[in-house]
């Protein structure tokens, strides 16, 4: 991926869950979990989290205006991106779900790196 080098990761605790880098998370009660297709992330893993692991680090939604996501299809260079299942992201929008923003890459298929160009109304306040 060429641009801007994500950087405001901030360190969150965990209940000790494993999780895969680059993948939406939101909170459920006290620990964070995978943001589902209708969910508004928090923010993004920057690194894998094992199983055990009692601290996450994560890059807030706002902080950078690229980020990678994981797919969970192709998705070709210039698409719409939007929330999708599991953390992943998706060309498909489902019901009223908010753009995230546009495919700076084409990628081709479940479990790619995407990286993508944010909308700015995906920017929490």
């Amino acid at each position: 991926m060429s641009g801007e080098t994500n950087t405001g990761a901030v360190s969150l605790t965990h209940d000790g869950t494993a999780l895969g880098q680059y993948l939406r998370v939101t909170w459920s009660g006290t620990a964070l979990a995978l943001a589902g297709a209708t969910d508004r992330e928090a923010g993004t893993l920057e690194d894998p989290v094992l199983s055990g692991a009692l601290v996450a680090s994560v890059l807030p939604m706002g902080i950078a205006p690229r980020r990678k996501f994981i797919a969970s299809q192709a998705i070709a260079k210039g698409a719409a991106v939007y929330p999708g299942a599991s953390g992943k992201v998706t060309d498909v929008q489902a019901g009223t779900t908010d753009l995230i923003g546009w495919a700076t890459e084409a990628v081709s298929g479940d479990g790619s790196v995407v990286d993508v160009l944010h909308h700015n109304s995906r920017i929490m306040s």
